[in-house]
C-alpha cells in the first residue's frame, strides 16, 4: 500500500485512505506525488474533465517558484530542554493571521499537532517542553489574507546534556582516565613525543634481487673457469683422492676406539664377577648370623622353663612345710 511521509501534506485521498496527490517542502525544494496514472488508463474520467489542464498548470506552477524570495523567516533554537521556532512575516499577507498551525515530528517519528502563537505584530512563536535529545522536523503552513498559504519545513536539534560535551574546556580529570585504562603516559611538551624508542618496523620485501645477484655471481665463476682453464677433473680427483683418505682415517680410528671398547669390556666383566662373589659372601654371613641368633633364643627359652619350673617346686614344698607345721599344732 502507498503511504505518505509523516511531514507531507495530503491533498485529497481515495475511498480507502490512500493518499492520491500529496504535496512536500523542504527548505527551498518542493515535491508533488500523483499516485494515479496520467495516461486514463485508471483515470480516464479524471483526465477527460475540463478543468484537468488547470489542475496540472497549477501543480507545475506550485514546484516551478517563480520568486524565490520568501515573505517571512525562520528561527529556531533551544533553552535548556525547551525548543522554540519563531516565524517573523515580513508580507503583509501574513500579518493578520492569529495563529499558525503545524505538525512536529520527533527523533522516534511520532507526530504532535503544534500551534505558533502570536508574540509581536507579524511573529508567531511556537514553545516545546521537555525534548529529549535529537532532531525534530517541524512541517508549518502560512495562510495570508489574500488567499496564498506557505508551506515552510524547518528543522530543530535538541543537543546532549552539557556533562557529555567531552571535547570543550580543560578536562584534566578524563585524560587522565583515559592515560591510566590505556597505559599510557601525559606529555608536558612536544618534545616528549620522540624520547622513547619507537619500536623496529617490519614489511614484506621482495627477494627477487637476491636470486638475481646470486644469478650473476654464479655467472661470473663459470666465465672465470672458463676463461682460466682450471681443468675441473683434475680438482676433482685431488679432491676425490683427499677424502678418501679421510675416509681410511676415520676408519682407522673407528676400529681402534672399538678395541678399546672391548678391552674396557672385558675389565668390566671381571670387575662385575668379583661384585657378584662379595655379594654371595655378604649373604652367607647374614644367614649365619640369623642361625646364631635363632640358637641363642632357643637356649634361653629353654633356661626361662627350667627357672620357672624350679619356682614351682620351692613353692610347693614351701606350701606342703606350712601345712605340717598346722597339723603339728593341732595334735
Amino acid at each position: 500500500a502507498t503511504t505518505s511521509k509523516s511531514t507531507a501534506n495530503v491533498i485529497f485521498k481515495s475511498d480507502e485512505d490512500d493518499p492520491v496527490l500529496v504535496s512536500w517542502q523542504y527548505g527551498l525544494g518542493r515535491t508533488v506525488a500523483w499516485t494515479p496514472d496520467v495516461q486514463g488508463i485508471w483515470t480516464h474520467d479524471w483526465m477527460s474533465w475540463a478543468e484537468s489542464p488547470k489542475f496540472w498548470k497549477n501543480i507545475m506552477s506550485w514546484l516551478i517558484q517563480q520568486d524565490m524570495s520568501k515573505g517571512y523567516t525562520i528561527e529556531t533554537g533551544t533553552k535548556g530542554q525547551d525548543g522554540f521556532i519563531t516565524v517573523k512575516a515580513g508580507d503583509d499577507a501574513f500579518m493578520t493571521a492569529s495563529e499558525i498551525k503545524g505538525t512536529l515530528v520527533d527523533p522516534d517519528g511520532n507526530k504532535q499537532e503544534i500551534n505558533l502563537l502570536p508574540g509581536a505584530p507579524g511573529e508567531y512563536i511556537g514553545l516545546f517542553k521537555n525534548l529529549k535529545s535529537g532532531v525534530y522536523v517541524a512541517d508549518i503552513t502560512l495562510y495570508g489574507s489574500d488567499g496564498r498559504s506557505e508551506r515552510i519545513s524547518t528543522g530543530l536539534v535538541m543537543p546532549y546534556s552539557p556533562e557529555y560535551d567531552l571535547l570543550s574546556g580543560n578536562n584534566e580529570v578524563l585524560l587522565e582516565k583515559i592515560v591510566f585504562e590505556g597505559g599510557g603516559r601525559t606529555l608536558d611538551s612536544h618534545v616528549q613525543v620522540f624520547d622513547n624508542e619507537l619500536p623496529p618496523v617490519t614489511g614484506k620485501t621482495d627477494p627477487a634481487h637476491m636470486f638475481y645477484t646470486l644469478l650473476i655471481i654464479l655467472f661470473m665463476l663459470d666465465v672465470i673457469v672458463r676463461r682460466l682453464n682450471l681443468q675441473p677433473e683434475m680438482w676433482v680427483k685431488k679432491l676425490n683422492s683427499l677424502f678418501g683418505q679421510r675416509k681410511k682415517e676415520v676408519w682407522q680410528n673407528s676400529f681402534s676406539s672399538s678395541e678399546k671398547q672391548n678391552s674396557t669390556g672385558k675389565h668390566s666383566i671381571n670387575q662385575n664377577q668379583i661384585i657378584k662373589e662379595k655379594e654371595k659372601q655378604y649373604t652367607k654371613e647374614i644367614q649365619y648370623a640369623k642361625e646364631r641368633n635363632h640358637v641363642r633364643k632357643n637356649q634361653d627359652m629353654k633356661n626361662r622353663q627350667k627357672n620357672i619350673v624350679a619356682a614351682n617346686q620351692n613353692t610347693h614344698t614351701h606350701i606342703s612345710r606350712l601345712l605340717e607345721i598346722k597339723r603339728k599344732q593341732k595334735n
